[in-house]
Protein backbone atom coordinates (compact mmCIF):
# COMPACT_ATOMS: atom_id res chain seq x y z
CA UNK A 1 0.00 0.00 0.00
CA UNK A 2 1.33 3.42 -0.89
CA UNK A 3 1.83 6.00 1.79
CA UNK A 4 -0.61 8.88 2.02
CA UNK A 5 0.45 12.50 1.67
CA UNK A 6 -0.19 13.00 5.39
CA UNK A 7 1.97 10.01 6.31
CA UNK A 8 4.86 11.10 4.05
CA UNK A 9 4.78 14.67 5.37
CA UNK A 10 4.46 13.55 9.00
CA UNK A 11 7.47 11.26 8.67
CA UNK A 12 9.47 13.94 6.81
CA UNK A 13 8.77 16.25 9.76
CA UNK A 14 10.20 13.62 12.12
CA UNK A 15 6.86 12.52 13.51
CA UNK A 16 5.40 9.06 13.83
CA UNK A 17 2.54 7.95 11.62
CA UNK A 18 0.87 5.76 14.22
CA UNK A 19 0.21 2.22 13.16
CA UNK A 20 -0.30 -0.92 15.18
CA UNK A 21 2.94 -2.80 15.79
CA UNK A 22 1.56 -4.94 18.59
CA UNK A 23 -1.80 -5.72 20.18
CA UNK A 24 -2.60 -6.90 23.67
CA UNK A 25 -5.91 -7.95 25.17
CA UNK A 26 -7.56 -5.42 27.44
CA UNK A 27 -10.11 -6.17 30.13
CA UNK A 28 -13.80 -6.05 29.16
CA UNK A 29 -13.09 -7.42 25.68
CA UNK A 30 -11.07 -4.54 24.34
CA UNK A 31 -7.71 -4.46 22.64
CA UNK A 32 -4.72 -2.24 23.28
CA UNK A 33 -2.97 -1.25 20.05
CA UNK A 34 0.65 -0.28 20.58
CA UNK A 35 2.53 1.75 17.98
CA UNK A 36 6.23 1.36 17.20
CA UNK A 37 6.80 4.70 18.98
CA UNK A 38 5.12 3.41 22.14
CA UNK A 39 1.83 5.32 21.79
CA UNK A 40 -1.17 3.28 22.87
CA UNK A 41 -4.77 3.31 21.74
CA UNK A 42 -7.34 1.27 23.64
CA UNK A 43 -10.16 0.11 21.44
CA UNK A 44 -13.37 -1.65 22.33
CA UNK A 45 -14.93 -3.72 19.56
CA UNK A 46 -18.39 -2.26 20.22
CA UNK A 47 -17.13 1.25 19.47
CA UNK A 48 -15.07 0.25 16.44
CA UNK A 49 -17.28 -1.27 13.79
CA UNK A 50 -15.37 -0.71 10.55
CA UNK A 51 -12.55 -3.14 9.86
CA UNK A 52 -11.24 -0.84 7.14
CA UNK A 53 -10.37 1.98 9.54
CA UNK A 54 -7.33 2.04 11.74
CA UNK A 55 -7.86 2.44 15.49
CA UNK A 56 -5.37 5.29 15.18
CA UNK A 57 -7.93 7.28 13.16
CA UNK A 58 -9.60 7.99 16.47
CA UNK A 59 -6.51 9.61 17.90
CA UNK A 60 -6.35 13.35 17.49
CA UNK A 61 -2.59 13.34 16.92
CA UNK A 62 -2.50 12.03 13.35
CA UNK A 63 -1.66 15.00 11.14
CA UNK A 64 -4.24 16.18 8.65
CA UNK A 65 -2.62 18.69 6.33
CA UNK A 66 -5.96 19.59 4.72
CA UNK A 67 -6.84 21.61 7.85
CA UNK A 68 -5.57 25.00 9.01
CA UNK A 69 -3.98 23.36 12.06
CA UNK A 70 -2.12 20.99 9.76
CA UNK A 71 -1.17 23.91 7.49
CA UNK A 72 0.34 25.71 10.48
CA UNK A 73 2.40 22.70 11.56
CA UNK A 74 3.65 22.15 8.02
CA UNK A 75 4.40 25.87 7.49
CA UNK A 76 6.42 26.11 10.71
CA UNK A 77 8.42 22.99 9.82
CA UNK A 78 8.94 23.89 6.16
CA UNK A 79 10.32 27.37 6.83
CA UNK A 80 13.12 25.79 8.90
CA UNK A 81 14.27 23.58 6.01
CA UNK A 82 17.36 24.26 3.91
CA UNK A 83 15.25 24.32 0.75
CA UNK A 84 12.77 26.95 2.03
CA UNK A 85 14.34 29.97 0.30
CA UNK A 86 14.52 28.16 -3.05
CA UNK A 87 10.99 26.87 -2.57
CA UNK A 88 9.63 30.35 -1.89
CA UNK A 89 11.51 31.98 -4.76
CA UNK A 90 10.85 29.29 -7.38
CA UNK A 91 8.47 30.98 -9.79
CA UNK A 92 6.35 32.32 -6.95
CA UNK A 93 5.19 35.90 -7.12
CA UNK A 94 3.17 37.51 -4.36
CA UNK A 95 -0.18 37.15 -6.14
CA UNK A 96 0.35 33.46 -6.91
CA UNK A 97 1.54 32.85 -3.37
CA UNK A 98 -1.48 34.37 -1.69
CA UNK A 99 -3.95 32.88 -4.14
CA UNK A 100 -2.40 29.43 -4.43
CA UNK A 101 -0.21 28.48 -1.49
CA UNK A 102 -2.13 29.93 1.43
CA UNK A 103 -4.50 27.01 1.25
CA UNK A 104 -3.91 23.87 3.30
CA UNK A 105 -4.25 21.34 0.46
CA UNK A 106 -2.35 23.33 -2.15
CA UNK A 107 0.48 24.11 0.27
CA UNK A 108 0.77 20.45 1.31
CA UNK A 109 0.84 19.42 -2.36
CA UNK A 110 3.53 22.02 -3.08
CA UNK A 111 5.66 20.79 -0.17
CA UNK A 112 5.21 17.20 -1.38
CA UNK A 113 6.42 18.28 -4.83
CA UNK A 114 9.41 20.01 -3.25
CA UNK A 115 10.29 16.91 -1.20
CA UNK A 116 10.13 14.80 -4.37
CA UNK A 117 12.35 17.33 -6.15
CA UNK A 118 14.82 17.29 -3.25
CA UNK A 119 14.91 13.48 -3.41
CA UNK A 120 15.70 13.60 -7.14
CA UNK A 121 18.38 16.28 -6.68
CA UNK A 122 20.05 14.35 -3.86
CA UNK A 123 19.87 10.97 -5.61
Amino acid sequence: MSKSRAQILTEAMGGCWHDTAETKPYHDGGTIHICKCGARDTMFEASFSSATRSPWDRLRNQNDFSTWVGFGKLWEWAKEQEWWADFMSADVDAVDFFEDLINPNRFADAVMNELERQTEVNA
